[in-house]
């Protein structure tokens, strides 16, 4: 799997998206003093009927799984724009073990300037 692609694309949506769940998340990263340009997505992925579960990466030391809830029955090419964050973890250590790959290949996106 390319991680390093797909943590690229992901973090295009997270720092520019204009659907209202990335909107809430950017949100939820300045109020924590991360700017999103300097955070990457190291994975969305479903964890629920009606969760998605996000890893954002700010540095080694910063690492947030934050879930997502939207309505049941929501279509999931539309579940970010109906979204709001009913949980967060900061866990790092926990998150970088749980997501190795992705968390490498946010590091790695985040220390070429991207």
């Amino acid at each position: 799997m390319d991680y390093l692609g797909a943590v690229r694309a992901s973090t295009d949506h997270l720092r520019s998206s204009e659907l209202s769940g990335w909107s809430r998340v950017r949100d939820f990263l300045i109020e924590r003093g991360i700017r999103p340009e300097e955070a990457a997505l190291a994975v969305i992925y479903p964890d629920d009927v009606t969760v998605l579960t996000a890893v954002v990466v700010a540095d080694a030391q910063r690492m947030f799984e934050i879930d997502l809830e939207y309505p049941a029955g929501v279509d999931m090419a539309m579940a970010m724009s109906e979204s709001r964050i009913a949980s967060w973890r900061d866990d790092a250590a926990r998150i970088a073990l749980e997501n190795r790959d992705f968390v490498q290949a946010a590091l790695d996106v985040l220390s070429r300037g991207g």
